[in-house]
């Protein structure tokens, strides 16, 4: 995230729209906690909610591939 200020702020320094950013989220984003076996509705809604999250910043949309990105946190 970090990256993507920097970027944003040279962006507007420069005041150029021709520039394009290209960023690698694959590499920025963190993966999400592996899920423990807690019965807890709260923690396995939050467990769902940072896979969700995860997911979105690596930008997986599609079911199959979630579910089987989803393996590796259980």
């Amino acid at each position: 995230m970090e990256a993507q200020i920097k970027v944003c702020m040279v962006a507007m320094a420069n005041n150029d729209r021709s520039i394009q950013v290209s960023t690698d989220q694959k590499r920025n984003a963190l993966r999400p906690p592996t899920f423990r076996g807690a019965k807890s509705a709260r923690e396995i809604d939050n467990f769902l909610w940072g896979l969700e999250t995860y997911f979105k910043a690596i930008g997986i949309e599609k079911d199959a591939e979630k579910a089987s990105n989803a393996t590796f946190s259980l």
